[in-house]
């Protein structure tokens, strides 16, 4: 159990996949939280994605040049 929750949204257009770290009892942002991301690679394997960290407002955002 974590006491971390995770918002997610997605920018199908421009390929971005963008979020939010906070406490989830708090709804307060974590600052500086790695966060770590999967996809598959075009032969359907398992790649990881080039991790990132949040902002001070808890935003992190995976730009599709960090994706495979």
């Amino acid at each position: 159990v974590s006491k971390l929750a995770l918002v997610m949204r997605s920018n199908h257009k421009d390929a971005i996949i963008e979020g939010f770290v906070v406490d989830s009892k708090s709804g307060q942002p974590i600052a500086s939280a790695q966060v770590k991301a999967w996809q598959r690679d075009e032969r359907y394997k398992i790649a990881t994605v080039t991790p990132v960290k949040t902002d001070k407002n808890g935003m992190f955002r995976f730009p599709s040049s960090n994706r495979n």
